[in-house]
């Protein structure tokens, strides 16, 4: 078990699951997730060769191109 004190902030490995327990009713938290570069890069890339081989990005220019006029 950790203990984090008011004003303090914890690091955890992404490959842990985590138990979040509050101590009292009126205490806050904020979570921040963080990705590596790369990573997100290759999410990315992924996304678009998929929308490129399903033919979105054909449908999105003719749609901004009939918005257009």
């Amino acid at each position: 078990m950790m203990v984090i004190e008011a004003g303090q902030f914890g690091v955890f490995p992404p490959e842990k699951w985590h138990n979040i327990e509050v101590m009292t009713d009126d205490t806050y938290f904020n979570i921040d997730f963080f990705v590596a570069p790369e990573v997100l890069m290759e999410s990315a890339n992924q996304r678009k060769s998929r929308a490129y081989r399903q033919g979105v990005n054909h449908g999105q220019s003719n749609l901004y191109r009939n918005s257009d006029q």
